[in-house]
């Protein structure tokens, strides 16, 4: 006899997803706007199957990641201004800024995927290949919000996250 090398596939899960996003970037004497946004929807036909026994034991949990459908959003903002040689007195490159990011990378499950980022900075360029970068930032998460197998709701509040860095780029 001959081998049967036919196979069936059974989808696990099956879903439409929708991306979109856009870049921008306006430059008016020194001054410099940018931003960028991203958007996605995600829809199941077939949605993964979650088991409370993947959470613990716990039906109200896994009834959360059991509706898979979900909206991600990503945003950022940056305004900076080069200061010109006559404030300067001098060649080096200085250009000040400040940024915000705001993302919520699945908008059905209750943690803290959700971040505002508030940023401030200073770019110097010593020479045409080197930039050094110092820039504080100031992030906050949403509260961290957690169904207990109860059914009840608990916070907790995250709090800030505070980090000064000083970066050195070297193009070739």
């Amino acid at each position: 006899g001959s081998a049967d090398y036919s196979t069936q596939i059974t989808p696990t899960n099956v879903y439409t997803e929708y991306d979109l996003a856009n870049d921008l970037l306006v430059k008016f004497h020194g001054l410099r706007l940018q931003s960028e946004a991203m958007f996605r929807r995600v829809t199941y036909q077939v949605p993964p199957q979650v088991s409370p026994d993947d959470f613990n034991g716990s039906p109200a949990q896994a009834s959360l990641y059991n509706y898979a459908n979900y909206l991600a959003r990503a945003f950022y903002g940056l305004l900076a201004y080069e200061l010109p040689d006559t404030l300067t007195g001098t060649r080096l490159r200085i250009t000040p800024f400040v940024y915000y990011e705001n993302f919520n990378l699945n908008d059905t499950i209750n943690n803290n995927a959700k971040w505002q980022v508030y940023s401030l900075g200073i770019n110097t360029r010593p020479y045409t290949n080197i930039v050094l970068k110092v820039e504080y930032d100031l992030a906050k998460p949403n509260d961290l919000k957690d169904l207990q197998p109860d059914g009840t709701v608990t916070v907790k509040a995250n709090g800030y996250l505070q980090v000064a860095t000083l970066q050195l780029a070297v193009t070739f």
